[in-house]
């Protein structure tokens, strides 16, 4: 062993910069007005990651909650210079949006076609777990969708609904996009989903950074595991 640290935070910023990195690199190069749908510690960690990778000019805000719109909101403001609107229906964050990211607890999905406009990406994050959506099998099915991890997807991901068939998605691995195997994004009219459901083996990568920089930097507390 050679340190112990937590991991709630490291999975927290891994899962937001991997979800801002498929982001980034699905969605058209001029997108600037984000939509976030669920604003819980992954609305903030994403957000703030795309940030890393583009500017924002405009952020709306929905939670069914509309208090920790208004928490998430006076946080963030504080962090980006970018204009943010909470709203109060999720029709209307969804509308002008650029980029969907969504991070919610939802059971049932509440993205439809007529509430996106054409060549929107969304960010599913959400769909996690068996039995958890966020986006209906008439938007997956005009889609290009790629995920962290294909089967992953398929077992508690955005490709969990048994009723859907992988025949007729464009499917493909982030990984596979990032090393040019695949395409992704062909046209910027093309609706683009990323259903990141998150890599256990990233918070090892993570972690590693953080333990060399902890020792450079002579950090923490020190234990002798090894007697």
């Amino acid at each position: 062993m050679l340190a112990i640290m937590d991991s709630s935070y490291l999975t927290a910023v891994r899962t937001g910069l991997a979800g801002a990195l498929g982001t980034h690199t699905l969605s058209r190069k001029e997108a600037k007005n984000v939509a976030i749908v669920g604003s819980g510690v992954q609305g903030r960690t994403q957000l703030k990651s795309l940030s890393y990778f583009r500017s924002i000019s405009r952020v709306y805000v929905f939670d069914t909650n509309s208090q920790n719109s208004i928490k998430f909101v006076d946080e963030m403001s504080k962090e980006l210079k970018t204009s943010f609107i909470i709203c109060e229906r999720l029709e209307e964050a969804l509308m002008d949006a650029d980029i969907i990211i969504t991070a919610t607890w939802s059971k049932v999905p509440f993205i439809y076609p007529e509430m996106i406009k054409e060549g929107t990406h969304i960010t599913t994050l959400g769909a996690d777990q068996p039995g958890k959506f966020e986006v209906s099998p008439n938007v997956l099915g005009q889609s290009v969708i790629v995920c962290d991890d294909v089967e992953l997807g398929h077992r508690m991901g955005v490709l969990q609904d048994k009723k859907l068939k992988e025949s007729i998605f464009n499917v493909y691995e982030l990984g596979e996009v990032l090393g040019s195997q695949r395409c992704g994004r062909a046209d910027s009219n093309q609706t683009t989903i990323f259903g990141c459901v998150g890599l256990a083996f990233q918070d090892l990568i993570i972690a590693w950074e953080v333990f060399q920089k902890a020792v450079k930097n002579d950090v923490g507390s020190f234990f002798e595991f090894h007697k």
